[in-house]
């Protein structure tokens, strides 16, 4: 297990506690099948916020989420849950993918009480399963993500504008700032080095979070990502261009002096938390946080680690064909890759 999928497995472990023991059995249930532990977590989070909902909303005389039983969860009715969807749209201001993925993880839920989990007679644990008067919308097309996202990638000449903003620009527009100065010049060759490997590579959050320094040859221009989840495991190669390898150089440089690890820290990429003189492996909410650090002051906030990604996916897109796009970015399906090639057409960006 990956050092962030460790992380989040035991942060599951620690959110299961405050949940209802028949989710508890769901989730090992799930990681049996080998569905990620961050993927798990992200649907314990949803079911804590729907439980407190029918708290909130539904049955107030429950006090607290672990007295929600299988009775509590067979009395929802249509209703109940066009109610939570109203709720998380105008309450909540949820966009329409992320109301469609917790009201999927909730899915997902009901689906294993009802045709998996059984009593003590064998029957069913839960008998009346609301989600089946559903409808499970697609709403995550190649289109309608093309269309979501082409207002937020860096196009033509803007991804090297923004790593050079970052070089320079980002110093002298807070050249009053100690504060902000101090961390940039602790910090500045480590994320000139992420924000380049993902705007000229493509990596995840995730690849940067567990790269080594094992994994990385500066010889032969290569990084060795290796990704699991839902069952699968993959090793997947991703080449790197000679400016990135003289960012990688630069950064390795001062990695010791800047970051003090220990002698068996074996991250490539360090930060030294608050009250900490040592510096261990980068959090993946770290790297979110200085890409929006960094998208912010240079004028286009609405870019984030995801952005960086689509940005990477659009221009390999526009150089190379379907099938390149798929292998570069290691896209597990023909989907995930088509909403780069429409997301071309859309911007008029074809070669």
């Amino acid at each position: 297990m990956k050092i962030q999928e460790q992380k989040d497995f035991d942060s599951l472990q620690t959110k299961i506690e405050s949940l209802p023991p028949t989710v508890k059995d769901y989730v090992h249930y799930k990681l049996s099948e080998n569905l990620s532990p961050s993927s798990l977590l992200e649907y314990s989070r949803d079911y804590e916020f729907f439980f407190s909902w029918m708290i909130m909303e539904i049955m107030p005389d429950i006090k607290r989420i672990l007295e929600i039983t299988i009775n509590h969860l067979e009395q929802l009715n249509l209703k109940n849950i066009v109610d939570y969807e109203s709720y998380l749209r105008v309450v909540e201001g949820n966009k329409e993918r992320t109301i469609a993925r917790k009201l999927q993880s909730l899915r997902s839920l009901f689906n294993y009480l009802h045709d998996v989990a059984v009593n003590t007679e064998g029957e069913p644990l839960l008998r009346k399963n609301v989600f089946r008067k559903i409808t499970s919308k697609r709403l995550t097309d190649p289109l309608s993500t093309a269309r979501a996202i082409q207002k937020k990638v860096l196009v033509s000449d803007e991804s090297e504008d923004f790593i050079n903003y970052i070089r320079t620009g980002y110093r002298v527009e807070n050249s009053t700032n100690l504060q902000a100065l101090w961390f940039y010049d602790l910090n500045n060759l480590r994320d000139i080095c992420i924000i380049s490997l993902m705007l000229k590579t493509g990596l995840l959050v995730s690849d940067i979070v567990n790269m080594n320094l094992s994994d990385v040859s500066l010889q032969h221009k290569q990084i060795t990502i290796i990704r699991q989840g839902a069952g699968l495991r993959s090793t997947h190669i991703v080449l790197f261009s000679n400016s990135i390898s003289e960012d990688l150089v630069n950064y390795l440089n001062v990695r010791e002096k800047k970051y003090r690890p220990e002698i068996n820290e074996k991250a490539f990429f360090l930060a030294i938390p608050n009250g900490r003189t040592i510096g261990n492996r980068i959090t993946k909410r770290a790297i979110q946080v200085l890409v929006n650090k960094y998208s912010a002051k240079y004028g286009k906030p609405e870019v984030t680690t995801r952005q960086l990604r689509y940005s990477f996916g659009l221009e390999y897109q526009n150089k190379s064909d379907f099938v390149q796009t798929k292998q570069q970015l290691a896209l597990r399906n023909i989907e995930n890759t088509e909403k780069y090639e429409l997301l071309s057409k859309m911007l008029g960006l074809e070669t």
